[in-house]
């Protein structure tokens, strides 16, 4: 990990390699209002360095994109199950 990032500074990056590959963007699938509100979500998971899985996995490939392991900078929420 050469560089750090804040919470913030994660987000505007996400945002502006999305902005640099619009056309790739895979969220078509939940419709406009969905995909509005998953980026939101993501957006302010990113900002706050704690993603889901699910979000991880959503966003790696653009950080990718700019040889940035992503994981290095934030925490996944981890799921706990409990049995009785």
């Amino acid at each position: 990990m050469d560089k750090t990032y804040t919470g913030e500074q994660l987000a505007q990056l996400y945002q502006n390699i999305r902005l640099e590959h619009e056309e790739s963007i895979i969220f078509v699938d939940c419709g406009f209002k969905g995909a509005t509100l998953e980026q939101k979500e993501i957006l302010s998971a990113l900002k706050r360095k704690r993603l889901t899985q699910a979000q991880l996995e959503s966003v790696k490939p653009f950080f990718l994109l700019k040889n940035i392991q992503i994981e290095e900078y934030v925490k996944v929420k981890k799921r706990f199950f409990f049995s009785f």
